[in-house]
C-alpha cells in the first residue's frame, strides 16, 4: 500500500483593501473591496460579511476567489445605500479540511450620506 502525505495549512488572516478611503461616502456610491489571504493548503474559501452576516450574492457583485502567486483573492463590489451607514464589512478565509480554521479580516466602515434631491427655490419679487 502506497500513501501520499501532504501538508495541510491554515490560511493567514485576510487583508481587506479598497479603492476608496474609509469615511464619508454618498448613498449610491460604489465601493470595491479586495480580500487577500496568503498560505493555506488547500487554498481557502473566502466569505464576505455585512454586520456579521454572510453577503448574499444577489445584493452585490462578488468575484469568486482565485489563487494567484500563493494568495487567495476575492473581490466584492457594493453599491452603498442609507442602511449601510456605519455598517461593518469584512471577509474570512477558511479551509474545510481543518476544523476552526476560519480567520477574519479587520472591519471596514463607512459613513453613508443620504442623497438629497435638488430643489429650486423661486425668488419672489
Amino acid at each position: 500500500m502506497k500513501m501520499t502525505l501532504c501538508d495541510v495549512v491554515s490560511p493567514a488572516v485576510p487583508q481587506l483593501d479598497t479603492d476608496t478611503a474609509e469615511g464619508h461616502m454618498r448613498e449610491g456610491g460604489t465601493v470595491v473591496w479586495t480580500c487577500t489571504s496568503t498560505g493555506g493548503n488547500p487554498a481557502p474559501s473566502m466569505t464576505w460579511y455585512r454586520n456579521g452576516s454572510p453577503v448574499n450574492s444577489s445584493w452585490s457583485t462578488l468575484t469568486p476567489a482565485a489563487v494567484k502567486f500563493g494568495a487567495t483573492v476575492s473581490r466584492l463590489t457594493w453599491t452603498l445605500t442609507a442602511t449601510d451607514h456605519w455598517a461593518n464589512f469584512s471577509c474570512s478565509a477558511s479551509t474545510a479540511v481543518i476544523s476552526g480554521s476560519r480567520v477574519y479580516s479587520p472591519v471596514a466602515r463607512y459613513r453613508v450620506q443620504c442623497k438629497y434631491l435638488d430643489t429650486h427655490i423661486e425668488e419672489r419679487h
